[in-house]
């Protein structure tokens, strides 16, 4: 598949794939927004030691699922991930399962560290919402802990003002 774009999907089992044999080919996709009650926005499961898995400048972003919100490549296939973004995910576990890095690779971040709205940009209202919350505890999922110390401090206000304006 290529240049294919899954939003917003729902589904028990792998919101957007579920792929139980043969090979699959992942280019230039995105999945954003879709939900997995149990797992996974891409479920690979039953594939034979022959099938193969290949995700390459992919995106995956705000997806949700119990278990493993992008990806869950559990039962060892061997997936490939080249280029590839996982990120802006509140469970922390984009994949499960091992993988090939092909490199340039971002997972488990977020995608644009200082969008706290998350509008496609840094600007005043990400910085209204970091002094709103300043001095209150924050956990590492927090938007507003843009470096992700499970604090909020003047490095994350350093950190939002650096990147201010649009995200990539």
């Amino acid at each position: 598949m290529e240049r294919c774009d899954f939003t917003q999907n729902g589904a028990y089992f792998g919101s957007a794939i579920c792929r139980t044999y043969g090979n699959l080919t992942l280019t230039e996709c995105t999945f954003i927004e879709n939900m997995a009650t149990q797992q996974a926005t891409v479920l690979l499961r039953g594939l034979d030691l022959t099938d193969t898995a290949t995700v390459s400048n992919c995106q995956f972003s705000e997806n949700v699922a119990a278990w493993a919100t992008c990806i869950d490549a559990s039962e060892e296939p061997p997936l490939t991930l080249t280029d590839s973004r996982l990120c802006d995910h509140d469970s922390g576990s984009e994949i499960v399962g091992s993988y090939t890095d092909g490199g340039g690779n971002d997972v488990g971040d977020w995608c644009c560290p200082g969008d706290i709205d998350q509008d496609g940009s840094i600007g005043a209202s990400d910085l209204v919402s970091m002094m709103d919350g300043w001095d209150t505890a924050v956990g590492h999922n927090d938007r507003e802990d843009v470096d992700r110390n499970d604090g909020l401090d003047v490095l994350d206000l350093l950190e939002l003002l650096s990147g201010w304006g649009g995200c990539d």
